[in-house]
């Protein structure tokens, strides 16, 4: 009996000792599983936070740069301490619209990033014989992988919306870069299907209305920038473009404008309305965008812009000059023949009596009758004209006539009651002034002045009544004898004047923004408060270019701002601006 209790002592003895290894080793598997899966898991975290990383940072360069893109992306990487040359990647295009991601042309929207992390294995690949693959004896392979897109990511769906387009084809556009925003708009219409979505076209700068194809003459004149209302008939029956549906018409025969149109005030830089164009947009939409659907703008533009509407305001300043002819000699002399006492006037070499040279006219035996008067047709009377007057005729200059002086240089025989008696004609001799009278006061040659520089002699003149064809002097010799002899030497004439001289000057401003840049932001930022998704597709933008250049006054919040920061400001964020 005692032995049978000692051998079943030994046997459970051993059975424990059994049941104790196994316990043992299945322990040990579990702490080598749990500290190489936590390690594992714990790679491919910091591997996947990584790859995420660098994608979303990369992909803010696309779809232009992929190059840059890449750069961004591995700098994530070596930030997150893994090594460059463990990470792959690639790029590809996730959208269908052409020139917007261009496989071949080195242009795409999305940009992959997979990081390839060791996990170091302390228990000898335990997890190769659980599943985990890329497992050995000193370590295994945690991977990641992440995709960042930028742009209009993915295929055009067909959610209904209604996209407004602004195509900019101002003079800087290229013919390279116009004809690329032209087959954008055709590609993104083309993949577009018109039972879901509407479209429309404004364009900057403004165009005729009686011809859509061609761009206005002036601002201020008959003008539109809506080119086509919202449109769901610009495909046929077979989905392929209609070309006489007006958005997809008028977008293919835009044109940069030719010389002498579109004629915009100095006040800005150019003709790109980027703001006017927009306004138009989002102005459509507004009016016959649909409710229930997504309202989209896509701007297509090669920089920013550089003009707005602007006031106009005319300031009249005027300045006067009084001043004289100075004495004017005539050219021209003739005899009164009828009616005119002896009707031959100063026979003896009246030319003479034109200029003062002392070579002198004479009128011997003056008149037919003793009458001391200057309207006695008795009298000999003699015209002097072809003075060549001459006033100023610039623009915006009046002249108004003060008076008339005629100088006489003569004298007679004798001065017992003898005369000269002047008149003016304004119309060749038709029409005369009262007569003036001068008392002739020696027999030698002395000067006589009729007339004073405030003297009009009875009439209102105007500058072009003292034309040679109109202006004429008259002078009647008087006497009360008819053995008088008159000698006239010359017959002098001046015009006093006042010039009025009106400047007009014009001066711009901006009408309602604070320059191009303001006013283009303005109307972009109405369209998003409307929940308009707002897109830029910019082509040569240059990076120098500024609103600051373009008349933008120094008060406007953008008035540092680059082209590019510009129309990032327009867009509804810098995902949408490409």
């Amino acid at each position: 009996m005692m032995l049978n209790n000692r051998t079943n002592a030994n046997t459970e003895l051993g059975q424990t000792l059994i049941l104790f290894s196994f316990m043992i080793s299945v322990l040990l598997l579990v702490i080598m599983c749990v500290v190489d899966v936590g390690f594992f898991l714990h790679a491919r975290q910091k591997a996947q936070q990584t790859a995420d990383a660098a994608a979303l940072a990369g992909a803010q360069e696309l779809p232009d740069n992929p190059g840059q893109a890449q750069v961004v992306a591995l700098d994530y990487v070596e930030r997150n301490d893994l090594d460059p040359d463990e990470v792959d990647v690639t790029f590809s295009c996730t959208s269908d619209t052409a020139n917007i991601c261009m496989d071949g042309d080195g242009r795409y929207d999305t940009i992959r990033v997979t990081p390839h992390v060791q996990s170091p294995t302390f228990f000898g690949g335990v997890l190769t014989f659980i599943g985990v693959s890329n497992c050995w004896v000193e370590g295994c392979t945690a991977q990641a992988s992440a995709a960042g897109c930028r742009g209009a990511c993915g295929p055009i769906g067909t959610g209904p919306a209604d996209i407004m387009t602004v195509l900019d084809h101002s003079r800087s556009m290229s013919t390279s870069d116009l004809d690329l925003a032209q087959s954008a708009i055709a590609s993104m219409f083309s993949d577009f299907n018109d039972q879901y979505q509407q479209v429309g076209l404004a364009e900057m700068p403004s165009l005729d209305p009686t011809n859509l194809c061609d761009s206005a003459n002036s601002p201020t004149g008959p003008h539109t920038f809506l080119a086509a209302a919202l449109n769901n008939n610009f495909q046929t029956s077979t989905g392929a473009l209609d070309p006489n549906s007006p958005p997809v018409k008028y977008a293919a025969c835009a044109e940069t404008p030719g010389s002498g149109e579109i004629t915009y005030p100095p006040i800005g830089n150019g003709h790109t309305d980027v703001g006017s164009g927009m306004k138009a947009a989002v102005d459509e939409l507004a009016a016959n965008g649909r409710a229930d659907v997504t309202w989209g703008i896509i701007l297509l533009t090669d920089g920013a812009s550089n003009q707005a509407p602007s006031i106009a305001t005319t300031t009249t300043t005027t300045t006067t000059n009084s001043t004289n002819t100075g004495w004017k000699d005539c050219t021209t002399v003739q005899a009164v023949s009828s009616s005119a006492g002896d009707n031959n006037g100063y026979e003896g070499s009246g030319s003479n009596g034109c200029v003062d040279n002392n070579n002198r006219a004479t009128d011997a035996n003056s008149g037919t009758n003793t009458t001391v008067s200057c309207t006695n047709t008795g009298k000999d009377k003699h015209r002097f004209y072809n003075y060549g007057f001459s006033f100023p005729s610039g623009s915006g200059q009046t002249n108004a006539v003060n008076g008339i002086e005629i100088r006489l240089r003569g004298y007679a025989n004798s001065t017992s009651s003898t005369s000269f008696c002047v008149e003016l004609s304004w119309d060749g001799g038709t029409n005369w002034t009262t007569p003036k009278t001068s008392n002739i006061t020696s027999t030698s040659e002395t000067a006589y002045t009729l007339g004073t520089t405030s003297d009009n002699w009875g009439h209102a003149w105007t500058t072009g009544e003292l034309n040679n064809t109109n202006f004429r002097v008259r002078v009647t010799d008087v006497a009360n004898s008819t053995s008088r002899t008159f000698t006239m030497d010359a017959v002098e004439a001046r015009v006093s004047y006042t010039t009025t001289t009106a400047t007009t000057t014009t001066t711009y401003a901006w009408a309602g923004s604070l320059g191009p840049c303001d006013w283009a932001i303005k109307q972009a930022t109405l369209g998003k408060a409307l929940g308009i998704e707002i897109y830029i597709i910019g082509y040569s933008l240059s990076a120098g270019e500024r609103c600051r250049d373009n008349g933008e006054l120094p008060s406007s919040p953008y008035y540092n701002y680059t082209a590019v920061q510009m129309l990032t400001a327009m867009a509804t964020d810098a995902n949408h601006v490409y």
